[in-house]
């Protein structure tokens, strides 16, 4: 009896340990949900334009932490395209799966011609290893600046200064440990500042150079008015209110972010913006931008 009281103390040890290293994680602070049982239901594609698709896609990171992750798919002239690959397969979350099947029940038999990648951050490239073997003509499109990342040859961060919790979550396998890397015969290299996807065959979307939370992150514009705005500046649940804000990681150039902010908030013309991180579910308009532009130095509108 003395031995088992022992084994269930040092359990409820154990297990209250383990909560607090999940719980407490500080790189995940804008991330904190409730317990993660499991998705409820089957999520698919709908649209939102003519020939766009949405999905609402959360990624656990933890059972306590979620992304909300809107990725989009595109039918294109020159075949189908995502927008974006999601997050990793984890034991705590096959989100990576979870994407690919429902890409392939939208587009049934037809190829997946493209993945379009604002950057390649491990939220955004989740999914591209099973993409990339399923589809062996597809290609990643990315600008020229994400390339020695998506290589190998630049990190977007190390573990070192990082918290311990991030670190155990690394050792138990429930964040990736490794960045994403693919070869550049997979890629197209975007370049310079701006331009038409019709040269790839998709007539229906431009892109902009919106450097600042990445190196070479970019924007992309639908036909139909809607931008795809990547994490240039995402909604996200703040002391219980949803807020535009702007997520600044490690490889994260504030000042440049600002100016790119900046960039959108005055030269580009769209209807709605998309962003990658949603938590309101509906986007924003060039209006409910300009706040957040006009609190920066030299960005009075």
């Amino acid at each position: 009896m003395g031995l088992l009281l022992v084994a269930t103390g040092l359990l409820a040890l154990g297990t209250a340990a383990l909560v607090g290293v999940f719980y407490t994680v500080p790189e995940f602070e804008d991330f904190r949900a409730p317990f993660f049982w499991g998705d409820p239901e089957q999520r698919e594609f709908h649209p939102i334009a003519e020939g766009l698709f949405k999905i609402d896609l959360p990624w656990h990171l933890t059972p306590f932490h979620e992304e909300n992750l809107d990725l989009f798919l595109l039918k294109s002239k020159g075949g189908w395209c995502l927008s974006d690959a999601g997050g990793y397969n984890t034991w705590i979350h096959k989100h990576a799966t979870t994407l690919v099947e429902a890409v392939k029940r939208t587009i049934g038999n037809d190829p997946l011609t493209y993945v379009l990648l604002t950057h390649g951050h491990i939220d955004h490239v989740g999914a591209l290893s099973l993409l990339l073997e399923l589809y062996p003509n597809m290609k990643v499109v990315i600008h020229e600046a994400e390339g020695p990342y998506m290589e190998g040859h630049k990190l977007y961060f190390s573990v070192e200064g990082r918290s311990l919790q991030l670190k155990a979550l690394h050792f138990l396998e429930a964040v990736p440990q490794k960045q994403f890397q693919m070869t550049k015969d997979r890629m197209i290299l975007l370049e310079g500042q701006e331009g038409s996807l019709k040269t790839i065959g998709i007539p229906e979307m431009t892109w902009s150079f919106t450097p600042g939370h990445s190196p070479g992150h970019v924007v992309y514009k639908h036909h139909s008015g809607i931008l795809l705005g990547g994490d240039f500046a995402d909604v996200l649940k703040v002391d219980g209110r949803h807020a535009l804000k702007v997520m600044c990681p490690v490889t994260c150039d504030l000042d440049t972010a600002k100016k790119s902010i900046c960039k959108i908030a005055q030269d580009l013309d769209y209807s709605r913006i998309q962003p990658y991180h949603d938590s309101w579910k509906t986007g924003y308009t060039k209006a409910e931008l300009l706040p957040l532009a006009n609190s920066y130095a030299g960005c009075a509108l």
